[in-house]
């Protein structure tokens, strides 16, 4: 039997930086988020078109719009922690050299 090569169907996912075959993806800005979640609320284009244009999934956009609705502004700036490049390296050395888990 013959299996069909694995095809991706999710949206183009924009990369940032690969580093030993991780890819860490990056983050949308507050300004990129305000439009697509402005021009949503202006009747100007549906979510579709919008995250189609933006490159970015249904479910983002959507929880971009409910927050901002909820909380302005403040409800689309980025509520995780920014840890520098070389420290997520050395964590990662020392998960490497002493088999260290996140679980």
């Amino acid at each position: 039997m013959i299996k069909e090569p694995f095809v991706n169907c999710t949206p183009i996912v924009r990369q940032h930086l690969i580093i030993g075959g991780a890819v860490f993806l990056t983050k949308y800005t507050i300004d990129e988020k305000s439009h697509a979640v402005l021009e949503y609320l202006e009747g100007k284009k549906s979510y579709k078109s919008i995250a189609q244009e933006r490159n970015v999934g249904l479910s983002p956009l959507k929880r971009w719009v409910a927050r901002y609705l909820k909380h302005g502004m403040e409800g689309l700036a980025s509520s995780y922690t920014n840890y520098t490049l070389p420290f997520k390296l050395e964590v990662l050395k020392y998960m490497n050299e002493y088999g260290a888990s996140t679980f």
